[in-house]
């Protein structure tokens, strides 16, 4: 422990020791432990153990009475140090109650390993025992783990026990005292081991114990020294990373205190091993009966062949007796038959004739009530008709009578209009007659008109002259313009295929062809589908891109994938499935295709706003340079990601300050491509890629303006012939120059001499005309207006007026009231109708049923006429027959008897065919029986009968005793596979009382151990996994489904498999000795085991019990290969959970606690540090000052 650690940790610290010297010491330890409390005056007071062990003569002289030395600074008070105690202590400031059952409160050796004699007393929670390298800490979980009847083998050693008496000594001891069992009780184990005999025997409170009393204790104290999982001693701690599955997992289940779970594993292993060598047996006797089976099958032909023979001696005189028996069966049946037949004909005869009468009568009912019915229906139809018409007539007189009062109402509205627009006019009129009195004076005089006529006369003969020259000027203008059209024509159709080879589409078109086929001939083939498409399909890209500036051409490309610009883009799946459906299942296209339409322009954010675009130095992003229909832009963005990209053309960008950002992966700059990318690991440096944007020519490039040497020719072609055209049309427009020339002249001869001077003869004319016509209209308008105001101030009377409303309105009231009177009775009408209606309805349904019943009856009458006839016929018929099958069945009566009596068979025999045949259909076949006698006839001939006697006799014997021991056998099948089923159903309730705790239980852990790889800000997890092989790892990846009924059955393959991931982006992998390092091997250890800690507790909280929680810990040097931050992190979580006791947050609760011990060689300074703590510092040397004094380590 450093000075500045201690510094930090301890405030006051009293009493020296000094004088201890032994220069002939091989070496000595020096333990120091050390408790803070707080007490009431806010200051620290600590405590502190100083344990020496030196050698034997060192020990002689420090005590008389005892082996080991123990010197306690607080028995050293020469500073005048004092202590309160209210209780009794056993270790430093602990009582016996501060520690739960199973911890360790005195570990005690003598001649062990390194140490002549040596004493720890731990505390109840975390002990801390540090040390340099070979001072002996190892030595403390040596001394545990074999004091508590562990064996050598667990601690990696040495394999006997003698290897662990110091050396030169014949014996030694450990000496563990425990807490408990029992409340307030304590166990003190001894473990002597001689080194001659390589033995050990053991003490239990003083009293001599076997093994396995040492053993029970243990196992009542939940003490578990073999378990990597609560006791991890140094050189176990590779091996814990080296532990498959399988063996984890019987660890895990023994750690959390359940060995129910690892009993009822064990069980369900034996029940499958006790299930597998049931099936085997039954594997076994199958086939056992195979081989008999086919030993049998090796008889069974000869001993049917002589059974056959029998069986035929037998079958031809049962048949000789079956034939004349059948034929009497047949002839007796054949009688019954007619009989029954001509009785049941002759009934049906006259049962006919009874019905035919009723029948008539039914059909002449029938058709009353039809004509009865349809004089009604007509009636009915009558009266609707009728009342039908008459409501028509009504609705008819009620619709006019409503537009008579509309028209009335708007009548009235006229009225008013009318009379405000005559009030509006007489103001008018009244108003332009003063003013018309005022300007109208004296009749202007005609005699200038005449003068006039003559002068206009002269004018227009000339005009006359100059018009016919000009006529002919124009009709050759007309001429040549219609020329200039016709070549106008041509011109725009050659302009317009010089355009088409110009358009930018058809262009990238011929290059998209270049370079890939397949895509022009998905787009040929969609621009003749698109019906087939809900929405409309864009692509490829690189058609559907409009650039702001052709030069940007290469830049653009430069950043969009060449697989992007041949993509179409689908705006829905079904389009897109429909496509890639098409192009690339059916016509084996090599096309690519897109649909996004989850995403939309506003899930593309730029890194930064306009403004801070400026700042850096850029001109704009990469979608600036380019338009495209919405949905194009998002594939570009989503594939490019040309939303994040900005570029400069002529700025200053300062590249490095850009960079440390991290806001850019790629930009362009003055036409250079920058590519940023950070380390993954380490410093997370930062890298930068650039590239010179390749200027491409312009017939590889689909982006620019695409061209070749063919549409160049095409394109000059096309320029001579339109610039010929333009030729022409250059000449035409000289020609057509000077003819207007001629126009011109000619026009303006009208213009400016021959038009003034007429206009200026009919204006004179017009003048006179005009004010003599103003003169006269104004004078007729005078009387007219004057007219006009007289009748509309006769018309504008108030009684005028109101006696017109008054009558309107009393014809809107008399409408009103008729309309009223019709509706009334028109809704009366329109009831009575629907009462007619339904009444009709039902009578046409009356009808229809007796029409229906008339039908079928006249049918039924007919069908009773022809039975009748037809009975008559079979009647006759059937009684000829059955006078010929009574003769029949006297003859083969006789004929039976003389076979009974020509038969050998015996009467029961000849019974028993009787029956049989009586029973069976088959055996009674006439034509069956005389095949049958035949063919045994045929086969009985073959067989030789004195042979046959001889020789099959033991072959008959053997085949009989072979079935019976097939029987045996099988019996014993099902009496296997009923076991079988016992087995499976005894499994399955053991599977659910294991299974589910389990699974519970791994839950646990893999929560604590990734809550605790967070912190970390890595990834673990904890797996229940099957199938585990050899090397500790699955078979294959695939872990336990919730389904128990689909599990792998092989239950000691069950495991359980740590994953980790230390790396940002990197996917968990399975914790093994070889994939991560020593470091993470060692990390993921103790959180591990700190996960398998928190879990055991939080279980036994849920339960209401801590008896299943294990008194204490051991990790020895658990941090080895750790670097300082995770060592550090791992210290913490070390402290916090194993310092802090659940009575600490719940004074309701007992302590569930853990006594933890932790060996290190080294540590960092200004670690998390809690009172609970107990340090342990260990310092070994062959050599020892004369005076060691605490205070030069620790201020006083």
């Amino acid at each position: 422990m450093s000075k500045r650690n201690n510094q930090s940790k301890t405030n006051k610290t009293t009493g020296d020791l000094e004088d201890h010297r032994n220069k002939r010491a091989k070496q000595t330890t020096l333990s120091f432990s050390s408790q803070v409390s707080t007490e009431s005056d806010s200051g620290y007071k600590s405590n502190q153990e100083l344990l020496v062990q030196s050698d034997s003569s060192f020990q002689q002289s420090q005590t008389e009475n005892n082996d080991t030395s123990t010197v306690d600074l607080r028995s050293l008070n020469s500073k005048g140090l004092s202590r309160k105690r209210n209780r009794e202590h056993i270790n430093g400031t602990q009582s016996i109650s501060d520690f739960r059952d199973g911890s360790i409160l005195k570990i005690v050796v003598k001649n062990f390993l390194a140490y002549d004699n040596c004493e720890l007393r731990p505390g109840s929670h975390l002990n801390m025992i540090i040390g340099p390298n070979g001072t002996g800490k190892s030595t403390i979980v040596c001394a545990i783990a074999l004091g508590l009847g562990g064996s050598p083998n667990l601690l990696g050693r040495s394999t006997e026990v003698k290897g662990f008496v110091k050396h030169g000594c014949d014996k030694g001891w450990v000496e563990i005292t425990l807490k408990g069992p029992g409340k307030d009780k304590v166990t003190v184990i001894r473990r002597t081991i001689s080194a001659s005999s390589n033995s050990s025997s053991y003490t239990i409170n003083g009293g001599l114990a076997t093994f396995s009393k040492v053993v029970e204790i243990t196992k009542r104290l939940n003490i578990q020294i073999d378990n990597l999982c609560q006791f991890l001693a140094q050189d176990k701690v590779v091996e814990f990373s080296k532990m498959n599955g399988a063996e984890m997992l019987k660890a895990t289940q023994r750690a959390v205190g359940k060995e129910n779970l690892a009993e009822l594993q064990q069980q369900l292993v034996e029940l499958k091993a006790e299930e597998m060598r049931a099936n085997y047996e039954i594997d076994q006797e199958k086939e056992a009966v195979e081989h008999l089976e086919k030993q049998r099958e090796r008889l069974r032909k000869e001993v049917e062949r002589f059974e056959e023979y029998q069986r035929l001696e037998k079958q031809i005189q049962a048949l000789r007796y079956q034939i004349p028996f059948a034929k009497y069966n047949l002839a007796q049946l054949k009688y019954s038959e007619s009989k029954s037949e001509r009785n049941m004909l002759k009934d049906n005869y006259n049962k006919l004739v009874k019905e035919q009468g009723p029948i008539k009568r039914i059909i002449e009912k029938n058709e009353q009530l039809i004509r009865n019915t349809r004089q009604e229906v007509l009636q009915r139809q009558g009266e609707i008709g009728s009342k039908k018409s008459e409501i028509d007539i009504r609705l008819n007189k009620i619709d006019k009578l409503e537009q008579k009062i509309n028209d009335k109402r708007n009548e009235i509205k006229e009225i008013e209009k009318y009379y405000e627009r005559l009030e509006l006019e007489k103001a008018e009129l009244e108003q332009e007659i003063r003013q018309m009195e005022k300007g109208l004076g004296e009749r202007p005089s005609d005699s200038g008109i005449a003068e006039a006529n003559k002068m206009i006369e002269e004018v227009m003969k000339k005009e006359k002259e100059i018009r016919i020259n000009l006529r002919e000027v124009q009709e050759q203008i007309i001429n040549i313009k219609n020329a200039a059209r016709e070549g106008q024509s041509g011109l725009n159709q050659l302009t317009e295929e010089l355009q088409r080879l110009e358009d930018v589409k058809t262009q990238r078109i011929q290059v998209l062809k270049r370079y890939n086929a397949d895509t022009v001939k998905g787009l040929e083939w969609l621009d003749s589908r698109r019906t087939e498409f809900s929405e409309h399909v864009f692509g490829p890209v690189a058609l559907e891109l409009r650039l702001v500036d052709s030069k940007h051409a290469d830049t653009l490309e430069a950043l969009i994938q060449p697989a992007t610009l041949k993509s179409f883009v689908c705006q829905n799946e079904r389009d897109y499935r429909h496509l890639t459906k098409r192009l690339n299942d059916e016509m084996k296209l090599r096309t690519n295709a897109v649909m996004l339409s989850h995403l939309n322009l506003e899930d593309f954010k730029p890194p930064f706003s306009r403004t801070e675009l400026k700042k850096w130095g850029f001109d704009c992003f990469a979608t600036d340079l380019v338009q495209a229909p919405p949905p194009v832009t998002v594939a570009l963005c989503n594939s490019d990601h040309l939303h994040r990209i900005p570029i400069s053309f002529n700025g200053n960008i300062d590249h490095e300050a850009l960079a440390q950002t991290g806001m850019l992966k790629t930009y362009i700059a003055n036409g250079v491509k920058y590519q940023v990318t950070r380390s993954r690991y380490g410093k997370k440096q930062v890298f930068t890629t650039t590239s010179r944007v390749k200027v491409k020519n312009p017939q590889d490039s689909i982006l620019s303006n695409g061209d070749s040497v063919e549409l160049q020719r095409r394109r000059v072609s096309l320029g001579e012939q339109i610039e010929k055209i333009r030729e022409e049309q250059t000449a035409n427009q000289g020609k057509i120059k000077k003819l207007l020339a001629q126009e011109s002249k000619f026009n303006q001869a009208i213009e400016s001499d021959i038009q003034p001077q007429l206009s200026h003869q009919k204006r004179v004319k017009e003048t006179i005309h005009r004010e003599i016509q103003v003169w006269e209209r104004s004078r007729v308008k005078l009387e007219s207006k004057k007219a006009r105001l007289i009748i509309l101030a006769s018309d504008l009377s108030l009684s005028a007026k109101q006696a017109k409303e008054a009558k309107v309105i009393e014809s809107i009231k008399s409408t009103s009231s008729e309309k009223l009177v019709l509706i009334s009775r028109a809704s009366k009408e329109f009831t009575d109708v629907v009462h007619l209606e339904n009444q009709l309805v039902l009578t046409h349904h009356q009808l229809y049923v007796a029409q229906s019943q008339l039908q079928t009856t006249k049918q039924s009458f007919a069908e009773t006429l022809e039975r009748i006839e037809s009975a008559s016929v079979l009647f006759e018929q059937a009684s000829e027959n059955f006078k010929k099958a009574k003769a029949y069945v006297s003859q083969c009566l006789e004929n039976l008897e003389l076979a009974a009596r020509e038969t050998e068979l015996s009467s029961e025999e000849l019974e028993s065919l009787r029956d049989s045949m009586s029973e069976s259909s088959e055996s009674s076949d006439l034509q069956h029986l005389e095949i049958s006698l035949t063919s045994a006839l045929q086969r009985l001939s073959l067989f030789n009968k004195q042979g046959l006697s001889t020789a099959s006799h033991g072959a008959v014997k053997e085949y009989k005793s072979r079935l019976q021991d097939v029987e045996s056998k099988r019996a014993r099948i099902t009496s296997l596979q009923s076991k079988l089923s016992k087995l499976a159903a005894k499994k399955q309730t053991l599977r659910n009382s294991w299974e589910p705790p389990l699974r519970e239980l791994v839950d646990n852990i893999s929560t604590h151990f990734a809550a605790a790889m967070q912190t970390l800000n890595c990834l673990g997890e904890v797996r229940l996994v099957t199938n585990i092989n050899a090397s500790g790892g699955p078979t294959a990846p695939q872990f336990l489904p919730r389904r128990s009924d689909s599990l792998d059955e092989q239950f000691d393959l069950w495991g359980i498999h740590v994953y980790v991931s230390f790396r940002s982006n990197e996917p968990v992998q399975l914790l093994t000795n070889h994939r991560q390092s020593g470091g993470e091997r060692a990390v993921s250890t103790a959180l591990y085991l700190q996960a398998l800690q928190a879990a055991i507790i939080s279980s036994s909280l849920s339960q209401g019990s801590v008896s299943s929680i294990p008194p204490f810990r051991v990790v020895d040097e658990v941090n080895q290969g750790m670097d300082p931050k995770n060592e550090r992190l791992i210290h913490s979580l070390i402290v916090n959970s194993t310092t802090i006791a659940t009575s600490d947050v719940d004074s309701s609760q007992d302590s569930v606690s853990t006594q933890f011990f932790l060996i290190t060689p080294k540590l960092l300074t200004n670690l998390d540090y809690h009172e609970n703590i107990k340090i342990h510092v260990i310092y070994n040397g062959e050599w020892q000052p004369e005076r060691f004094s605490l205070s030069d380590y620790i201020p006083v």
